[in-house]
């Protein structure tokens, strides 16, 4: 997760752009719609850039799987 300062009266994190348009924390760090750190191949990323999702895991709009238990129903998070 990118590093953001926080719109309290939208109650939503502010997200920044570089000059290529890309979202990016305020460490001008390159994030995606949901401000996970991601790399140049779009792929979930730590703070020390170690892949942590591949981006072809990802949901159709770049965000992260549903988790499910065993019996294969949602986890209400």
């Amino acid at each position: 997760m990118g590093n953001f300062d926080f719109d309290k009266a939208k109650k939503k994190p502010i997200f920044l752009k570089n000059k290529h348009g890309q979202y990016t924390d305020k460490n001008y760090r390159v994030v995606n719609q949901f401000g996970f750190l991601i790399n140049e191949e779009e792929h979930i990323i730590d703070n020390e850039g170690e892949i942590k999702l591949m981006s072809n895991m990802l949901q159709s709009n770049s965000d992260m799987p549903l988790l499910f238990n065993f019996r294969a129903k949602k986890f209400k998070i």
